[in-house]
This record gives structure tokens, sequence and C-alpha cells, in this order.
């Protein structure tokens, strides 16, 4: 039974709370608390197991009633439950001891995190209790040793005989008369690894006195046994040593748990680092998916509000029409991924099976990306055997697969290369299946001595996989480069997701690449239909009625990019000459956004931004308030425009191939011209708080998260150039 005591003085919330509760927890005691009185009566009966408490109530808050509950019960888990916080309040709360801190926006969180510190709880019981356990072991541990037979035994220096006291133990087994044997007969029963440093323990023993030493030593059956031996020297009346009287005892078992502390603390840091390494990626792709999806967002939000003037002419609206629908097929692209993965997380992806030749959706995928291929002029060549047979498979779904790989290929192949597409068929022995296969749908079942599959191949002469990267290629949301500076954009998703629609087939696939440079080749080995026999395994997966109950919702087929005309008269690239004459406006005069006066007139604007769409867009907002603006796709094409067009103010983005935005300003800020006091702009898809103060630790003035409002746009263009002391008569 799991008591909890909900703090909420709004009954609608309380009333939510307790249904999401119990929706989740069959066995549950929920003890409420409104005002101060009937808080202080719960908290001081106790019987609860833990508290959710809203932060804004009428008679405390949500830290005060954290700071009482962490007073009298320390280990109670607390989770502030409030749509009234801000980020300093939770950040107060977790420092303060609270589990968690969940937004009443989100009410299904709450039982996710009423569950995750249940968990935790218990584990932190399980530890507490593995802790006494551990500590009443030692204690045994310790009276054992101290009631345990030990060996006492004097060292004549004279005549070298080693005496055993009587009644003492016998650890060496040397005999049981009084005289056990000489001190050389002692010195090859300590293990050899260990004899020098046990004869140093002696000599530093008649030296100083005393000496305590561990070491091995074989006992009479044949094992070894680790000791400890502490002695001191007899000295005779003159002060010489004449003698060494010791105590031997058996700590094989203190060192046997040292030995598993040591390997049990190995696993500790190889989980922890397991779990950092993952929290890391983690964080990655949430700020890659924050710009990938923010930058098309952008270009959609300011083009829909240069149109929702209403004055504007066809040629304006061609453009944005257009923008505006490249940049949602990109979006819709981006969610679609999201939603393939999540429906696998969740086990809810399901296909739609029937029997098909893999040549139609193969050459399908093919279709939809030739002109992608063609942009690049590279040579897609193509050798599909049509007559292999059929599989058994869902065609949308397998288009994907194939789809995505394409795709993936023509990215990381450069202008004049070369990707291949091959379908044939293959045979694989009994062996070797089992070995690629993780488990089959029926592990009972007999398997043929050979299996016929179909195999699917897409090489290219790209840009290759670093081999320290191969074993995690397939994983989600893993990227070979998450940072700022990469060259490809993308999610990191498609090829986790042809992995697992391959294995929903029965597939399996696998990805060979000689390291960067030497391109890479992906592998589908798919079982023909002449395979799966009654009984067998693949026969499993047509009669899996998960697979075929119902028709999942087919994706269309995807249409790979088609060649964009670079607005050369207007872009800049890398390496491109700049022009000394003004940049020329993308509207006409009457389709302004803002009314006159244009409160931006002539002021000179560098915008920075790899993504054309995006760099269009802003530049055409700073135009129709009556700037003057230049554009540039890299770092270089835009410290080549500070010199040839003198900007009064720089708008960049962050994430951009080779050297991003932090590059851009940390040289524009070192330039000893008056170019390094140019008020700046970071304009950018990463919009966390660790990137805002990252801009502005950089050298950016501010930092705007895409997409953009264009009225924002212009009223922090003002309100920076106001601030930094440059007047409208200066433009």
């Amino acid at each position: 039974m799991l008591r909890i005591l909900l703090i909420d003085d709004n009954p609608s919330d309380r009333q939510l709370e307790s249904r999401e509760l119990r929706r989740e927890f069959a066995e549950i005691e929920i003890q409420t608390a409104i005002d101060t009185a009937e808080f202080e009566r719960t908290l001081a009966a106790g019987g609860f197991d833990l508290v959710i408490t809203d932060h804004q109530l009428h008679w405390s808050d949500g830290l005060a009633i954290l700071d009482a509950v962490k007073a009298k019960y320390p280990e109670c888990p607390v989770i502030l439950f409030t749509d009234s916080g801000t980020e300093e309040v939770a950040v107060a709360a977790m420092k303060r001891g609270a589990t968690d801190y969940v937004r009443k926006g989100k009410p299904y969180r709450l039982a996710i995190a009423v569950r995750e510190a249940v968990e935790k709880q218990n584990l932190r019981q399980e530890r507490a209790k593995a802790i006494e356990q551990m500590q009443l072991s030692e204690a045994n541990l310790r009276f054992a040793l101290e009631a345990a037979d030990i060996t006492a035994y004097t060292w004549n220096l004279q005549t070298g005989a080693v005496r055993r006291l009587e009644n003492a133990g016998n650890l060496s087994g040397l005999g049981n008369g009084e005289i056990v044997g000489s001190f050389e007969q002692v010195v090859n029963l300590v293990h050899p690894d260990d004899r020098a440093l046990f004869q140093a323990g002696i000599q530093t023993a008649i030296k100083t006195g005393t000496y305590s030493c561990e070491f091995r030593i074989f006992k009479p059956d044949g094992s070894v046994a680790w000791v400890l031996d502490k002695g001191r020297t007899i000295y005779d009346r003159s002060g010489n040593p004449v003698g060494l009287f010791g105590i031997a005892l058996d700590i094989t078992q203190r060192k046997q748990l040292e030995q598993e502390q040591a390997r049990l603390f190995e696993l500790e840091q190889v989980a922890r680092n397991a779990a950092e390494a993952a929290n890391r990626v983690k964080d990655e792709f949430l700020a890659v998916l924050s710009h990938e999806l923010r930058s098309p967002l952008n270009a959609i939000l300011g083009w829909a509000t240069i149109l929702e003037s209403g004055r504007r002419d066809e040629t304006t609206l061609q453009r944005a029409i257009s923008t505006i629908l490249r940049n949602a097929q990109v979006q819709t692209q981006l969610i679609e991924d999201l939603l393939d993965v999540s429906r696998i997380v969740q086990g809810k992806l399901k296909l739609q099976f029937i029997p098909l030749n893999l040549a139609t959706p193969i050459q399908a995928a093919i279709e939809t990306v030739e002109l992608s291929a063609q942009a690049k002029s590279i040579d897609l060549q193509i050798f599909l055997d049509r007559d292999l047979g059929f599989v058994y498979g869902d065609p949308n779904r397998l288009q994907q697969v194939v789809w995505n790989l394409l795709t993936n290929a023509i990215k990381f192949t450069p202008y004049g290369e070369r990707v291949e597409v091959c379908l044939s068929l293959e045979k694989r022995s009994q062996q070797l299946v089992a070995k690629n296969r993780e488990a089959s749908s029926d592990s009972h079942s007999p398997t043929p001595e050979s299996l016929s599959y179909a195999q699917i191949t897409v090489s290219d002469t790209g840009k290759g996989i670093a081999t320290e990267f191969l074993p995690y290629v397939f994983e989600l949301f893993r990227q070979a480069d998450a940072s700022t500076t990469r060259n490809y954009k993308g999610l990191g998703l498609g090829l986790a997701i042809v992995r697992y629609l391959v294995e929903m087939h029965g597939g399996s696939v696998a990805v060979e690449s000689l390291g960067e440079g030497h391109g890479a080749t992906f592998t589908i080995l798919l079982p023909l239909m002449e395979s799966l026999e009654p009984g067998g395994a693949g026969a499993g997966l047509a009669k899996d009625s998960r697979l075929t109950s119902i028709n999942c919702d087919s994706k269309s087929a995807r249409t790979g990019e088609s060649g964009k005309k670079a607005e050369e008269t207007w872009r800049l690239g890398a390496g491109e000459k700049i022009p000394l004459t003004p940049h020329s406006s993308l509207l006409t005069p009457h389709s302004s956004l803002l009314t006159t006066p244009l409160p931006l007139n002539n002021l000179r604007v560098l915008v920075v931004d790899d993504e054309p769409d995006s760099c269009e867009v802003i530049a055409v907002i700073l135009q129709t308030s009556g700037a003057r603006t230049y554009t540039a796709g890299s770092v270089q094409a835009a410290l080549q425009a500070l010199e040839a067009f003198q900007p009064d103010l720089l708008v960049s983005d962050i994430g951009m191939p080779g050297e991003d935005g932090y590059a851009l300003i940390r040289q524009l800020r070192t330039k000893t011209t008056a170019q390094r006091q140019i008020p700046a702009i970071a304009l950018t898809g990463f919009a966390r708080l660790e990137d805002r103060t990252q801009a502005i630790a950089a050298g950016f003035h501010r930092h705007l998260p895409k997409p953009i409002d264009p009225d924002t746009l212009i009223a922090v263009v003002t309100d920076l150039i106001q601030e930094t002391g440059r007047t409208f008569d200066n433009w």
C-alpha cells in the first residue's frame, strides 16, 4: 500500500492529482492537507510514504512545506507539483532535497515522478539495509578473528629454532610439538612472490624493535592463505637482539572482502560512467532537436508574418509559399521520425505484412532520392535482381528503410562520387544465421541447414564512419558529431529506425567501414518466403497477430530534396567575392511590415546563417524596417563582409558547419579595429539557458531563440542600437 500526503488547497487540482495517482497505482491511500492546522496534525502523526505539495498555497508555500517535512522525516520523498513556480524555485527546491519538480501542465508526469521517487526510496532503503548487514558481518568477522586460534611463536636468533607456544593455533602446520622447525622452513612456507617482503619485515624488526607484515603462505592442504604477521624483538640485558616474538592471524576472508569491494567499486564506476554517457547523449540530442525544429520554424513564422501584412507582390508571394512549404516538409519528416521512435520504444509500431517483391519498394525509394543525387552529381548505380523471390513484409516500411539508407549515403557522399544499391540472393548456413539473429520467434523450432535471404546493400564512397563509432551507429540519439560546428543536419534517428524495422521483419542489418574517408556499406538480410516453413521462425512473423491485425498508417512516399537554385544575387558562400554596392531589397517598397517612418532606416546589418531560408527571411524582415542587409553563409564569408560592408550590427546563427557563431564572435572581439565594438545578436535554434549564458559570455549582446517574431526582432535591434550609443543620425 502506497501512502501519499497530498498538500493542495485547490479542490480541482486535488481531484486531478488523485485521479492520476489512482489510475497508476492500484493500492494507494491519499491523505490531504488544505490548511496549516491539518498539515501540522498530519505531519506529527506521520504514516505516509511520500509528500506531494503545490508551491503557491494560501497559507504557505512549497519550499516551507519541503523544509518542514525534511526536518521531521529526512528520508521522505517530496515532489513539488505546481504551475506557479519559477526556474529559481525549482532549483531551490532541488537543492533543499526535493525529489522532483513537476508542472501541473503535464499531469501525466506526476505518476511517473511518484513511481521514480518510490523506486529510489526503495533502493535507498535496500542500500541502507545492505550497509547494516555488511557492518554486522564485519563485526562478526572481528569477533571471530579475536576468538580464533592465533599462531603464536618465538624465534631464537642464535639457534634458528622456531617454537610454537603451547595451546596456540597451528596455522603453518609444521608440527604439533613445541619446536616446529627452523626459520628456513618457515620462510619456505611463504609464497615465493612474498618472501622478499617477509624477510625485509624481519630485518626491520631486528633493527627497530617491531614489525607488521601481510603475506601469503601455503597451508598443509596446499591452499594459499593470507596472514597478518606481527612481531617484536627480544633483547638481552646488553640490548642485543636474541629473538623474536610474533603472532600470525589468518586474514584470508578480509582480503577476499577487500577484493570483492574493489570489484564492486569498479562495476559501480562502470555503471556510473555509462549513466553519465547516456545523460550526455540525451542532452546533446535535446539540443540538436531544439535546433533542428526551430530553424525551419524561423523561416515559416517569418514569411507567414510577412504575408499576413497583406502587402506583397507576386514574386514575394511565390518565394514565401515555396519557403514555407519546403520547411514544413522538413519539419514533417523530423516529427515522423520522432513518432516512429516513440512507437518503437512503446512497442506500438504495427506493420501490415503482404508477400512482395523487394525490387518494388527499393525502386520507389530510389525515385524519391534521384533528384538529390543529381543535385550533387552523384553516380547512383542500381543492381536489382527482380527474380529472386518474395519476402513477407510491409512495403511502406521497407521503402522507408531503403530511403533512410539512401538519404544517408547521398548526404555523406561528396559531389561527383558514387552510391550503389544492390538486391541479390544470399545463402546463409544454420550456424551463421543463429549467430546473427539475437532471438527466434520460436526457439524450439527446427532450422534448415541453409536459409535463403534477400540481401540489400547500400554502399557509398563518401565520408565513412570512424572505427570507434561503428558499435553505436544503430543506437537511438547517437551521432558521430553533435557539436554546433557539425556539417550534417539531422536527429540521429534514421539508422535506429532502420534497425528496428528490419528486425521486425525477421531480418538483420549490419554496417562496414574502413574508417573516415573510406565510405560505408550497409547490408540488410531479409528471409525469403521459401524459407518461411510452417512452424519456423519466419512463419511466426507471418502469423503474429500484432503485425497483421490492423493496418498501420502508411507513410507516403518521401520526396527527395529537389535542386535548389541558390540566390547568388544576395547570398554569400564561403570564398565568394563580396559586392561593394548595397544589398537590394527582396520586397517592393509597398510590402513593408511596419508603418513609416522606418525604424531602422539605412542601418547596415550583416546576417550570418548557413540555412538559406532562415537567412533570407531575417534579411527581408530587417529590410522592411529600412535596414540595408548583407548575408553570409559561413564564418569566413562573414569576416570578408566585415571589411567590405562595414556593418553597424551583426545578427548571427550559432550552429554552422566548420566554424560556428561562437568562433565568429570571438574573432570579431579580438580585432584591433573599431569592428570589435559592433553590437551582435545571436539568433539560434539552441534555446537552453546554458546556450544563452554561453552566447553572452562569448561576446554577443543578445540571445534570441528561433523562431523569432518579426516585431520582436525589430524591437530588440532598436533597443540594442540605442543601448550601445548608436544614434539614427549615424546611420
